[in-house]
C-alpha cells in the first residue's frame, strides 16, 4: 500500500510525504524533492495484517506528519517540504479504500 502526498497535481510531480508498506514485513517513508527521492527511512516491521482491516490515520502537525495505526502512534517524518505545498493526496497499490476522510 502506498500514500503520497503530492505537491503538484500530477503523479510526477515532488512528494512531501511518501508512506510505503509491505505488510508483514516493513514500512519506507520518504519524500521526493526536485525529482529526486531524499533519504529513506524504514520502519521493521508492520502493524497491518495482509488482508485485515486496518485503521490508518496520518496527521500533519506542525513539525512533522505522524503516523497511527489502529489508535498507536507508528512513525513520525519531519516536514522536509512545507505541508501547505501539497495539492493531492493519491492512495494506491494493493489496497481497498472503505472511508476517507480529511479533516
Amino acid at each position: 500500500m502506498q500514500v503520497d502526498f503530492h505537491t503538484g497535481t500530477d503523479e510526477n510531480s515532488d512528494v512531501a510525504f511518501h508512506f510505503q508498506a509491505y505488510f508483514g514485513i516493513s514500512v519506507k517513508i520518504n519524500n521526493r524533492q526536485n525529482g529526486s527521492w531524499n533519504c529513506e527511512e524504514a520502519s521493521s516491521g508492520m502493524p497491518c495484517v495482509d488482508g485485515q482491516p486496518f485503521e490508518l490515520h496520518i496527521s500533519v502537525l506542525q513539525n512533522e506528519y505522524q503516523v497511527t495505526v489502529n489508535g498507536q502512534k507508528y512513525y513520525s517524518l519531519a516536514h522536509r517540504l512545507p505541508p501547505q505545498s501539497v495539492k493531492f493526496v493519491q492512495v494506491w497499490r494493493d489496497v481497498s479504500l472503505s472511508s476517507v476522510c480529511v479533516c
